[in-house]
């Protein structure tokens, strides 16, 4: 693959190789194309790093087939600044990256971080006085629902199936009645008794 005009031409690839943008065995349909800038002080045509990095973003490295280009130096060994590399026209670089990439040669995004569940409130710590409140509120809640009204106090009449209500009066306790007082048991002293007092009554 020749590249077009005065651009180099590469791809991005994983560290072991495959394509960044497809996960599998690079194509041409992976190719890009960077600017190529002459270079006097070097008299060799380059490529500045940060136009890969401006495509690539997590480049960590460029490579052709097992030979890593290198930063271009000076005469005293060191890299030249801005970075850059030699250009090779005629064959396709690989810019080895961290991560895959999407079709717009940028990073693929990271999903979305997942909301953490909501925790339960802290209850109020275990004190005497919030005891005494609940067994007072237990107590009233007992209470109450513990006196039956008017309208639930039912009985079963033994002619219907239905169950009857109650009425106030119904619920009243009986009165006492002289056929209610209890008598003693007939006896023969109990006879004496009553025949002594009823003749001295007469006197």
């Amino acid at each position: 693959m020749q590249a077009q005009g005065r651009f180099q031409a590469a791809r991005p690839v994983l560290p072991n190789g495959l394509s960044a943008i497809t996960g599998t065995a690079p194509t041409d349909a992976d190719i890009f194309y960077i600017d190529i800038h002459p270079d006097p002080a070097a008299a060799v045509e380059i490529v500045l790093w940060s136009d890969i990095i401006m495509m690539f973003k997590d480049a960590v490295y460029v490579r052709h087939n097992l030979r890593t280009l290198a930063f271009l130096k000076g005469t005293d060994f060191t890299t030249l600044i801005p970075n850059r590399i030699a250009a090779l026209p005629n064959t396709v670089l690989e810019v080895v990256v961290n991560a895959p990439l999407n079709v717009t040669g940028n990073a693929t995004p990271s999903p979305a971080p997942v909301a953490a569940p909501a925790t339960a409130p802290l209850t109020a710590p275990l004190t005497v006085a919030n005891l005494q409140q609940a067994t007072l509120a237990a107590n009233k809640s007992t209470s109450y629902h513990a006196r039956p009204s008017l309208a639930q106090t039912r009985v079963l009449s033994p002619l219907v199936s239905k169950p009857i209500p109650l009425t106030a009066t119904q619920l009243r306790p009986p009165l006492a009645t002289p056929n209610s007082v209890a008598r003693l048991p007939v006896s023969a002293a109990n006879c004496v008794s009553h025949q002594f007092g009823a003749a001295a009554g007469e006197r």
